[in-house]
This record gives structure tokens, C-alpha cells and sequence, in this order.
């Protein structure tokens, strides 16, 4: 009856809102969980004494899809520890997770095998001399194992797994493309 009272709900300059989309947490599996914390314990600035904490609040920061809040405040209170160090760290985990949870999600899909693609941006940190860039701009374009990752220098890795790497991949779909 007084629905000329109730105010309508206006997006600016006409933009529909998009319904939320949940992140399941059940992709966050054991192996990303392990990987995650192999992350945390190569890095010099965790000691052993803190590598739980930051380790629960990488997993929280995963499981809410990406909350690179919490994880940066958590890496905050490590001493000496400054908000650039703290944001890279942060990025660099929720990455690694990412990649591996995406390759994980590809291979119940079928898919095996996938594109290396090269960002166009500088892979790593300025400080560390961007020691991934002239290996992941020659990876550009080349297919690679999904299961195994890609051959880079010595290592298997994923696209975006190294710190600062901006790559990523285009996945196969198996009778779409050649392999």
C-alpha cells in the first residue's frame, strides 16, 4: 500500500548490481595448505615462534577469497617489518594459492594441459632484479603439463607461483585446441 514511501534501490549512472559470488572453501585443499606453509617457513623474515599465526591467517586470508587484509596485518606485527615488505608477502602467498587452486580446479575439469602468458609487466621484485622476467618472458606461449607445471631454469613451476611473477595461463580445453 505505501510502496511510494519505500526508497528504490538507484545504481549510479545505470549500472545493474551483480549478485555476490560465495568463494568455496573447499578448494582450499591440504596441498595448498602445505604449500602455503613451505611458503611462510622459506621466508627469512618468519621466525619459527610466529610461523603458526602467519600460517592461519594466510588460510583465513584464502578462505575469505583473497582478504590480503588480514594476511597484511598479521605480517605487519613481525618486527621489522615494513608495509611494502608486508603487501608483497601477502600478494606473493594469496598467489601461489591461487595458481595452485586454479590448476586444481582445471584437472577435475579434464584439462591437462595449458599456455604459458607472459604479462607484458616485469616479473618479480625491483629489489631482487627482477630475476624471473627474461625466463618467463621466453616461457610466453609455450604449452606446458598442468600436472607438472612448466620447466623455468630448474624448477617446475606454475604461472604466478615465483614472488612478483605477473604470468599467467590459458588452459587447453581438450578437443579445442591442439596440444
Amino acid at each position: 500500500m505505501f510502496d511510494w514511501l519505500r526508497k528504490k534501490k538507484v545504481t549510479p549512472r545505470g549500472f545493474t548490481k551483480l549478485p555476490a559470488v560465495r568463494f568455496d572453501r573447499s578448494r582450499v585443499t591440504d596441498e595448498v595448505k602445505h604449500d602455503l606453509w613451505e611458503s611462510i617457513a622459506g621466508l627469512k623474515e618468519v621466525g619459527s615462534n610466529e610461523l603458526e599465526g602467519i600460517h592461519q591467517a594466510a588460510i583465513a586470508s584464502v578462505q575469505q577469497g583473497g582478504n590480503l587484509f588480514i594476511l597484511s596485518q598479521a605480517i605487519l606485527k613481525l618486527k621489522g617489518m615494513t608495509r611494502k615488505r608486508a603487501g608483497e608477502i601477502a600478494l606473493a602467498l594469496h598467489n601461489r594459492a591461487t595458481a595452485l587452486m586454479d590448476r586444481s580446479r582445471q584437472l577435475e575439469l579434464g584439462i591437462e594441459y595449458a599456455v604459458w602468458r607472459y604479462s607484458g609487466a616485469p616479473c618479480g621484485y625491483k629489489e631482487d632484479g627482477f630475476q624471473h622476467d627474461a625466463a618467463h618472458r621466453k616461457m610466453n606461449g609455450k604449452c606446458f603439463k598442468l600436472v607438472e607445471g612448466a620447466v623455468v631454469g630448474k624448477r617446475q613451476v606454475l604461472p604466478g607461483q615465483d614472488a612478483g611473477c605477473k604470468c599467467g595461463w590459458t588452459p587447453i580445453i581438450p578437443g579445442l585446441g591442439d596440444v
